[in-house]
């Protein structure tokens, strides 16, 4: 009984991992066609590469992601963790205060909600602010959504965090500067590279 469960299980997860992979493969193969078409094969090319980085418009939309990209994740990172710092530190220092719940919900909020929501909710913002809308509106709402992966993973290896190493890194005479960056974030780095 229990080794044809396991075959069920092992051929669904591979009709599972085909049904998302394949269609990809497929598109890979068919980037290659010479002929541009899918239902025909017309050689081997790399012409519609040639022509992908001949295009000044897709290089700079590809240029744009990038900024778009590295600015954001940069930013989502630092403000996730000092968010993610501050509610744990908080926490740690008023067990059982009241509105834990409620601050939780609004961390987790951007994770929740549909995108299109947020967007359009982003949107009336950035209208009601009478802000111009370009990059930076692109960069600032990635951020906001960003945030809250990055509070959730960093508060999680904070849950696990023995704070006794703060302590006795402040007891032998280090300021709360060189503990927090000698001694917390190498051990929250990973949570805070993870977010």
């Amino acid at each position: 009984m229990r080794n044809s469960s396991g075959i069920a299980l092992g051929t669904h997860l591979w009709l599972v991992y085909a049904f998302l992979y394949v269609p990809i493969l497929v598109l890979i193969l068919l980037s290659f066609n010479a002929s541009g078409l899918p239902t025909a094969w017309g050689g081997a090319s790399l012409k519609w590469y040639a022509k992908l980085l001949a295009n000044a418009s897709i290089q700079h939309a590809a240029l744009n992601t990038l900024i778009v990209a590295l600015t954001s994740t940069f930013i989502a990172c630092v403000l996730g963790t000092l968010l993610a710092l501050g509610v744990e530190m908080r926490a740690r220092n008023n067990p059982g205060r009241k509105g834990a719940n409620l601050a939780d919900t609004l961390l987790m909020a951007p994770m929740i909600i549909p995108d299109i929501v947020l967007a359009i909710a982003l949107l009336s913002f950035f209208n009601l602010l009478k802000m111009s809308l370009g990059l930076h509106s692109i960069i600032l709402s990635h951020v906001v959504f960003n945030i809250a992966f990055v509070c959730a993973v960093v508060r999680t290896r904070l849950k696990h965090f023995d704070y006794s190493i703060l302590e006795a890194s402040i007891d032998l005479g280090a300021g709360w500067f060189i503990t927090a960056r000698r001694v917390l974030l190498p051990a929250i780095f990973p949570g805070v590279m993870a977010g």
